[in-house]
């Protein structure tokens, strides 16, 4: 778990599901570092387009992440400009994913 001030990070094996970074700042909901955060916090996928043919490897993906993080915390100043239940309201829309989506086909 890697800790920046209050901005919270773990990593999660999911086994066959893969491995997962959660961030969370103080007492906030846990939200997943993922394209969907990516987009949300730059309006675009580079970053994981970066990573995309090569996470699938614990060391890869853990270097990914914490780059997304090392972005949240830089964009959020360390996660106290971020709405969480704003973001959590935005992932869970699906016109929202769709667009993101279509920007990994790409």
């Amino acid at each position: 778990m890697k800790q920046s001030n209050d901005l919270e990070l773990k990593h999660v094996d999911q086994r066959y599901d893969g491995f997962e970074a959660w961030l969370r700042f103080k007492e906030s909901d846990w939200i997943r570092l993922d394209a969907f955060l990516e987009y949300y916090l730059s309006q675009n996928v580079d970053h994981t387009k970066e990573y995309k043919e090569k996470l699938g490897d614990k060391s890869v993906d853990k270097q990914y992440q914490n780059k997304l993080f090392d972005m949240f915390s830089e964009k959020t100043s360390g996660g106290k400009e971020f709405d969480f239940e704003k973001y959590l309201s935005w992932v869970n829309n699906p016109s929202e994913i769709s667009e993101v989506l279509e920007l990994l086909k790409s």
